[in-house]
């Protein structure tokens, strides 16, 4: 239910119900949320609250007050407090030259439009200096990455990615991000206006306090699991690269994919990508990841979420796409992938950079970033992450770990450059 609506009668979102969401909407849906960030972005009272923009997602689904009469619906994620800066994302939305786009059927197709006072939030911890935490003859998937000092997670590895001869363990980028998180700015009297807006037909009252029905997302947990493990690989440093603002600011209309990758120092012990499954009469199988990338699905399908609190976590992943506005700076915005758990608890704080893989066939999605208001989590598709380290390091020559490359010898590694602004750089060796 999309919280703050003064009605009678709630609205609801539909999660469930791509198929009723028609081709044309679908194949719009990307040009309609781009100019709503422009629209965005270049409005003077909003330009200068670039932290808080970085937190808008917008999503597409079927609204309505039942099934029966919801239509496809174009949901703007904003985050909580600061109401003067939801009111004016409202505004800008609600411009006549805007209402063409989307609403007036100047168009193909029109869309319904939500604003969800709420953000999505990370599910990263964040430290500098990290160990890996794995066991002899067991792939690293899932497996922990902890703060040296506290023992914490911070992320878990979404798999190993070979870059030529060189092997690293993928996980986010936002728990090794050196700037803290930006927080909400204090309410004051003007950003908590009584009076109701009317956006979209709609009348909302940010004063009322939301029905739990409309906060279906699961409490994060930071807890640390106490699972135990033989071997553990420690890193001194930052990862050698990854996709955060700081290494493509120099490159215009990168998106933030959010990823990085930990060098691995010894790579004798690790496996092959794969997930243990416990099946009949507690026997564990080994599933292994195939080396080629899911690309999105045409409709639903079934996903296991390979976290790091070892406990079986189950969902299904969406055909739409959302896209999310997670940097600072002009760039492309971010495509990820949703999946609303089926079987399981809730995520922590740790499990990004768990992997998502399709439950049938055992091919790779993405890694997860976070989870939004709706209770969806948020998958990076691993096919664009692979896509962007093959231009960063300038090598087509990037994949999953398989067994091909199992006995290649080490061979010197020359990491890019994130502060060379003259372009790509070739791996070197």
């Amino acid at each position: 239910m999309i919280p703050y609506i003064k009605s009678p009668v709630p609205i609801y979102v539909y999660p469930h119900a791509e198929e009723y969401i028609g081709t044309a909407h679908l194949d719009r849906f990307k040009a309609v949320v781009n100019i709503f960030r422009h629209s965005i972005e270049q409005n003077r009272k909003l330009s200068t609250a670039r932290d808080w923009m970085e937190k808008i997602s917008y999503s597409l689904a079927m609204c309505g007050t039942d099934m029966a009469s919801a239509k496809a619906s174009i949901v703007v994620s904003c985050p909580s407090g600061n109401d003067k800066m939801v009111r004016q994302v409202m505004i800008v939305l609600s411009k006549e030259h805007i209402l063409d786009q989307y609403a007036h059927g100047h168009t193909e197709v029109s869309y319904q439009l939500y604003i969800w006072r709420e953000a999505f939030k990370y599910v990263g911890g964040t430290g500098d200096f990290v160990d890996i935490h794995f066991n002899s003859g067991y792939s690293l998937c899932g497996s922990p990455v902890t703060d040296v000092s506290e023992g914490v997670r911070l992320s878990t590895v979404a798999c190993i990615i070979r870059i030529e001869s060189e092997f690293f363990a993928l996980t986010s980028a936002h728990p090794f991000e050196s700037e803290e998180e930006p927080q909400d700015d204090p309410e004051t009297p003007e950003d908590t206006e009584s009076n109701p807006i009317i956006f979209g037909g709609v009348e909302y009252d940010f004063t009322e306090t939301p029905s739990p029905q409309s906060r279906p997302t699961r409490s994060i947990n930071a807890k640390h699991s106490s699972h135990t493990f033989e071997y553990k690989q420690r890193l001194f440093r930052r990862p050698v690269i990854s996709s955060s603002l700081s290494t493509l600011k120099c490159v215009p209309g990168q998106p933030n994919l959010d990823w990085s990758l930990l060098k691995l120092q010894d790579a004798k012990n690790v496996e092959l990508n794969s997930v243990q499954i416990m099946g009949p009469q507690q026997v564990e199988k080994t599933y292994y990841i195939d080396t080629e990338p899911r690309t999105r699905p045409s409709k639903q399908r079934h996903v296991r979420i390979i976290t790091s609190h070892h406990t079986e976590s189950k969902g299904t992943i969406s055909p739409i796409p959302t896209y999310i506005s997670n940097q600072r700076d002009n760039h492309d915005l971010c495509e990820v992938w949703t999946v609303s758990l089926t079987y399981g608890r809730g995520l922590e704080i740790g499990d990004s950079g768990s992997l998502v893989v399709d439950e049938e066939t055992y091919e790779a999605y993405g890694h997860v970033i976070a989870v939004d208001p709706m209770g969806r989590i948020f998958v990076i598709p691993l096919v664009n992450t692979l896509s962007q380290i093959q231009g960063l390091f300038g090598t087509m020559d990037v994949d999953l770990f398989s067994k091909d490359w199992i006995m290649l010898p080490s061979r010197p590694f020359i990491p890019p450059n994130p502060y060379d602004s003259t372009g790509w750089h070739k791996l070197g060796g």
